[in-house]
């Protein structure tokens, strides 16, 4: 997975509260010695490592749900 794609995943699944835009930039709340908006282009190799396991588990989640619902039909 490239990084965009990841970013993408990360924002996809990051809370609602905790996402939004600025100045139709992608932002997410990130602790750097305290909670700041950081945009998405500047999450450090670490945050994304830390936010994309759990983003690529809850993508996996919902895509079998769709697939349950499609199988029901």
């Amino acid at each position: 997975m490239d990084t965009k794609q990841a970013l993408k995943l990360i924002y996809r699944h990051t809370h609602r509260d905790s996402r939004g835009t600025l100045s139709d930039c992608k932002t997410i709340l990130v602790y750097r010695n305290g909670t700041c908006l950081v945009p998405l282009e500047a999450l450090t190799a670490a945050e994304i490592a830390e936010r994309l396991p759990l983003a690529e588990r809850r993508e996996a989640e919902r895509l079998e749900k769709i697939a349950a619902k499609k199988a029901a039909k």
